[in-house]
């Protein structure tokens, strides 16, 4: 009997259920696994803190006071439009080549030069003097975070155990508000601009070390027939019952890896099946969603938009309690979506989040009409944002990015990650470009509706062609895709 035929008279004898290999044969996962995952996302807490840096340096870089303003003199709305749009228009150029990137130099590899780079640019951001320099570093910066954010994901898939693989996919996110969570806290007691800038880039300085302590992911390894090398890596990252056990899981990897790692892809390939096809628009609809809520302006402007509210809190005090706030969100939903389900978790969320863009919006349209009612109700943008973070970390900020690796085949995985991140540069690009100009010319009321307006028709797509994927295997997810019975499945109890 095949390797294939073997799984699915496993799955038969439990029920039917999608479980792979090391569910079956309950598999558990060594604390190695963990502290390896661990490791990784800690250049998801950089990205956290690069994503919230401008909150804190755009007042500082449109001061008129020299001693606070590093470049000494005031940049324009349309400089302030460039510095922070900029990594997601590296985004746009660079997702496509860093999933190609990944299999070529492999998983640990690829994020320890990412370290360097990410410490290497922010470096020279600190001590620059001219705006171009910003500029540069915050290209080389997008292609970068496009790196990590396919590379991060694929990596905790592939050394994790199904059972695993839910509550380390909602891990994963916990490093973006980790890192937000720091920018904020840093940017409201550090007031020189070189050291909070250095210290943005700490989590990648302790990754770079810890890198060295962790491993490759087995499939890589057996894809490249290191046969030897995946079997010490297995049992550093598995407790197993007996010896055969990890021979046997090896032999289901390499089953995997070698029907699909050995294949030439590109792009175009994911264009060329029905279930490629349905996975990235599935894809693209959850892109779409998490990235077109406004989150992105949320964070990035986080201080500039509450002092500009007027709000009964500080901008620093709100940009602290709503990063605290989004930190244990995504730990409670790490703990809570093996029993409630992504597909849950995700409506939820979009439709909350639509919601408070909607309130924020309402009270920025009565503050610019002028209408005395606005000074009653300062908390409503606060509690609009606290309801927001709240919904976006339930769902949107904690789910998408393990949940965008598990659609894929394996021979398209990275390539699809890396089109599902070139859509998302895309469209967070238009929005961080766009925001500083368009609420110039006609206010932030309008921004707002716009934001909650379309994460509102996310909602009803995810409504209607999300999947359910808790408890799947890879192959079994493949099956749900492919399957013309798809919304019956969704709609069923996994």
């Amino acid at each position: 009997m095949v390797l294939e035929e073997k799984e699915e008279a496993l799955i038969d004898q439990n029920g039917g259920s999608a479980q792979t290999f090391g569910a079956v044969n309950r598999t558990r996962s060594s604390w190695k696994l963990y502290l390896c995952a661990l490791t990784v996302d800690l250049l998801l807490v950089t990205f956290g803190t690069t994503v919230a840096w401008p909150s804190a340096i755009i007042p500082k870089l449109t001061s008129n006071d020299t001693d606070v303003n590093p470049l000494k003199a005031p940049i324009t709305t349309l400089q302030v439009s460039i510095i922070v749009s900029t990594p997601c228009f590296a985004i746009i150029f660079s997702s496509c080549v860093a999933g190609k990137l990944v299999d070529i130099l492999g998983r640990r590899r690829m994020l320890q030069c990412c370290s360097v780079f990410l410490i290497l640019t922010m470096t020279i951001i600190a001590f620059s003097k001219h705006v171009y320099f910003y500029y540069a570093c915050q290209f080389v910066n997008g292609c970068i975070l496009s790196a990590v954010l396919v590379t991060v994901p694929v990596y905790n898939n592939e050394i994790a155990t199904e059972k695993d693989r839910s509550w380390l996919g909602c891990v994963v996110s916990l490093g973006l508000p980790i890192g937000v969570l720091i920018s904020y806290i840093l940017g409201a007691v550090i007031t020189s601009f070189e050291l909070f800038t250095l210290t943005s880039v700490i989590p990648s300085l302790l990754h770079l070390v810890l890198s060295y302590f962790i491993v490759e992911t087995p499939m890589y390894l057996a894809s490249k027939q290191r046969k030897r090398e995946a079997l010490i890596v297995l049992k550093k990252l598995r407790t197993y019952k007996n010896d055969k056990d990890v021979y046997k899981e090896y032999e289901y990897i390499e089953d995997i890896s070698t029907n699909h790692f050995g294949k030439k892809t590109n792009i175009f390939h994911i264009f060329t099946s029905r279930t490629s096809r349905k996975s990235l628009f599935i894809c693209i609809i959850v892109t779409f969603t998490q990235q077109i809520s406004g989150i992105s302006i949320i964070l990035s402007f986080m201080v500039p938009i509450f002092t500009e509210a007027g709000a009964a809190l500080s901008p620093n005090e709100i940009s602290i309690l709503t990063g605290s706030i989004q930190l244990l969100v995504v730990i409670l939903v790490s703990l809570i979506v093996n029993k409630f389900g992504k597909r849950p978790l995700l409506l939820f969320s979009s439709f909350f989040c639509s919601i408070s863009m909607l309130g924020i919006g309402l009270y920025f349209l009565l503050k610019s009409i002028e209408l005395p009612v606005y000074l009653q109700l300062r908390w409503l943008p606060v509690v609009c944002v606290i309801t927001f973070i709240i919904s976006y970390g339930l769902g949107l900020g904690s789910i998408p990015l393990g949940y965008i690796g598990e659609l894929f085949k394996q021979d398209l995985r990275t390539t699809g990650m890396g089109v599902a991140m070139l859509f998302g540069g895309v469209l967070v690009f238009v929005l961080d470009f766009g925001f500083p100009l368009l609420a110039e010319a006609y206010g932030i009321h309008v921004c707002m509706f716009l934001y909650g307006f379309a994460t509102f028709s996310g909602f009803i797509l995810l409504l209607l062609f999300l999947p359910e994927t808790r408890g799947e295997s890879l192959k079994s997810i493949q099956r749900i895709i492919e399957s013309k019975t798809i919304q019956l499945k969704v709609c069923g109890k996994s």
